[in-house]
């Protein structure tokens, strides 16, 4: 039976702050038009940085998922300790932390309502800890990520429970429970497919809920008397997140596009189905992030956009001012922000974009003090096991441009520190997806390449997500030979044209559709580019889609398969594919004439490993400057400390021996064997020194 409960399932994020109890944002100063020019000055006036070893760029990001409680007294937060991760509590009066629990992978942790509990989500179970002195971590519940069964988070108006679903082995039904710290549980639905999202609506004693389909569209249902009655269908362009639904009133809130580009805020009445609109990017030209909640109300508070950088807006003339005072007195353009239930205690990750470690700042609004209560942790964590500082990197800076179809689009250029970005070699990094973007926010690989002394130029070619859905369908399946090579190409010109780069030095490198372009355009661009490195490429697009077609079961994948389809080529479709692989790197091998170094994953679930195999060894029958790095343990990216450190030490050593970027000589015996073992073909001799 379907009972009363609140309950919004929140969009994971890249820097997760969100509190069981608190709100989240971003903010920040919008990019001006001459930060590329003042960023060029700066980088020439520069002293050069030290070079920093690979190990230290690639490492994780040592303390995360820092959550403020419910009342402001206190922070949790994870620390990457080796291979563990562990649970700290700090105190935010009396500066005293303590360690609560060490577990081999914890993903996620939640306040309970009462901010008495802490839940824990590590790969296998939930645990629960409780506050009191003494007390040890319990194992609540396990999940079988097989099962698909699910953890969705805190049942924010339970003081101490959370919700998942589970399979039911008999029937293969899937409940939907409310789980409290005894591991006792309340059922209140149960159907033929886990419910992807749902929400209480209180004052119409109904609920509703939402699945995504195994195709492109999804189905929003009220719950009435325990049956499903279908409210609302979203197609393929709509995200329709549910946010929240206030105690009064016969409404909810949606992040949701409906008839427009953009994803915005809407309120939506269940009574006569009117959709108004209460918050859109005033820049028309970014989706909306999060929406941050009241949670004493449930009412929004406030909303984040990831523009540039990132910025925020307040839905209340007061909070619009708190935020005003506090990102006036932090100096990074990235922010995430949280505050307790009362709107007292404000905390602050403030995230460089050229320093890999985020800074957390505590703010009093009676006070009006501004405190840094993890900065001696976090010192103690660096001096033990450094990473990477500031002074090493360089500058990003956030870039728009017109490319030659008329068409305004966006990236990040990355400069090396006391060098002449004219002068330096430029690398071209597009990122995967298609369907994806970058970031404002620190991003290693152009952190580490920039080190090396390499200007990097991401580009946000058509296709990319973010800026609406205009923006992500506007490539009309025209990749490979197509329109989206020749943004990337236009976009390469116009960094260019900014006395950026070394036309004569010229790279291009990226990972899974990053990897496709970058295979593609040294086809495509024989003269242009001096090298290439592509991780887990899909060289034929037409082969990437029926190999997802034989191997999609569970609904997930099929939805994946459904939008390639839809996005890319349709193999039921008479004259798509043949014309998509016409475009494809694989049917232009043959002009391929510099260095190209390939990295593939034996297990990887999205880019078959024969495909690219074939590839490389047609390349290497044919004569071709080829070399092929396989990780047998590895899916479609390396994870494991070693194999991500050979992945960017081939990547080094093929920008260093083409287009004459800094690289580190020293390698482990432990490296060295590695490399041995993986290096399939290896043309290009990346075992030479």
């Amino acid at each position: 039976m379907m009972k009363h409960f609140t309950y919004k399932v929140r969009q994971q994020v890249s820097y997760a702050l969100l509190a069981a109890a608190g709100t989240l944002v971003f903010t920040s100063i919008e990019a001006k038009a001459d930060d590329l020019d003042d960023a060029i000055a700066q980088m020439k006036a520069s002293a050069e940085a030290p070079i920093i070893d690979r190990n230290i760029i690639f490492k994780r990001q040592p303390v995360r998922g820092v959550k403020l409680s419910p009342n402001g007294a206190m922070i949790a937060y994870q620390v990457a300790k080796g291979r563990h991760d562990e649970v700290w509590l700090h105190d935010v009066k009396t500066s005293e932390r303590r360690k609560l629990l060490t577990s081999k992978e914890v993903n996620r942790i939640s306040w309970s309502g009462d901010g008495q509990h802490l839940f824990v989500r590590t790969r296998q179970n939930v645990n629960v800890i409780k506050l009191e002195e003494g007390t040890l971590p319990q194992i609540v519940i396990n999940l079988d990520s097989e099962k698909e069964e699910f953890y969705y988070g805190v049942d924010e108006k339970h003081p101490h429970a959370f919700f998942v679903s589970l399979r039911r082995d008999e029937d293969n039904t899937y409940g939907l429970f409310r789980v409290f710290p005894d591991g006792s549980k309340e059922e209140f639905f149960r159907s033929e497919k886990r419910v992807d999202d749902f929400l209480f609506i209180p004052s119409m004693d109904i609920s509703l809920i939402k699945r995504n389909s195994a195709g492109l569209t999804s189905q929003i249902s009220k719950i009435i008397d325990d049956k499903e009655v279908p409210f609302y269908t979203c197609e393929f362009r709509d995200p329709c997140q549910f946010v929240s639904a206030p105690e009064e009133g016969s409404f909810f809130f949606i992040q949701a596009r409906f008839d427009g580009d953009l994803t915005s805020l809407y309120k939506f009445d269940l009574e006569n189905g009117n959709k108004t609109l209460v918050h859109t990017d005033p820049k028309s030209r970014y989706d909306l992030d999060e929406t941050i909640l009241d949670n004493r109300t449930f009412e929004p508070l406030m909303v984040s956009y990831r523009d540039e950088y990132s910025s925020t807006y307040g839905l209340k003339p007061e909070i619009q001012r708190v935020v005003t005072h506090l990102t006036s007195r932090i100096d990074e353009k990235f922010y995430e922000i949280v505050t307790d239930r009362a709107q007292n205690n404000w905390m602050l990750m403030g995230i460089s974009a050229t320093h890999s470690a985020p800074k957390f700042h505590f703010y009093n609004k009676e006070t009006q003090a501004v405190t840094r209560p993890l900065k001696d942790h976090i010192e103690e964590i660096y001096a033990e096991d450094p990473r990477m500082e500031e002074a090493d990197i360089g500058a990003r800076v956030a870039i728009s441009y017109t490319v030659s179809d008329g068409m305004q689009q966006y990236g990040y250029v990355t400069l090396p520190k006391g060098l002449d970005p004219s002068k330096v070699p430029l690398v071209v990094f597009p990122h995967g997806g298609p369907w994806a973007r970058d970031y404002g926010a620190f991003k290693s690989q152009a952190a580490f390449l920039a080190n090396r002394g390499y200007a990097v130029f991401e580009p946000a070619f058509r296709a990319s997500s973010g800026y609406g859905f205009n923006y992500l369908i506007s490539a009309n399946r025209d990749f490979g030979k197509g329109r989206v090579h020749q943004d990337i190409m236009d976009g390469m010109e116009y960094v260019l044209s900014r006395g950026i780069g070394d036309r004569d030095r010229l790279a291009i490198a990226g990972h899974s559709f990053g990897g496709f372009s970058t295979v593609g355009a040294l086809a495509y661009e024989p003269e242009t580019f001096k090298v290439g490195f592509a991780g887990a490429p899909p060289v034929d697009l037409v082969a990437a889609v029926r190999f997802l077609s034989k191997r999609a079961k569970s609904d997930r994948e099929l939805r994946r398969l459904a939008r390639l389809e839809y996005l890319s080529a349709d193999p039921d479709i008479e004259g798509q594919t043949e014309e998509l692989y016409a475009k494809s790197p694989a049917a232009h091998a043959g002009k391929v004439i510099k260095p190209l170094y390939l990295w593939a994953g034996e297990k990887d679930d999205r880019v078959n490993i024969l495909n690219v195999r074939d590839y490389a060894l047609k390349q290497q029958e044919a004569g071709k400057p080829i070399s092929l790095m396989v990780e047998p343990r590895a899916g479609h990216s390396p994870r494991k400390q070693l194999h991500r450190e050979a992945y960017f030490y081939m990547l080094e050593k093929a920008l260093h021996d083409h287009v004459g970027g800094r690289f580190q000589q020293e390698t482990s015996v432990r490296l060295q064997k590695y490399l041995q073992k993986a290096l399939v073909i290896d043309v290009n001799n990346v075992l030479s020194k």
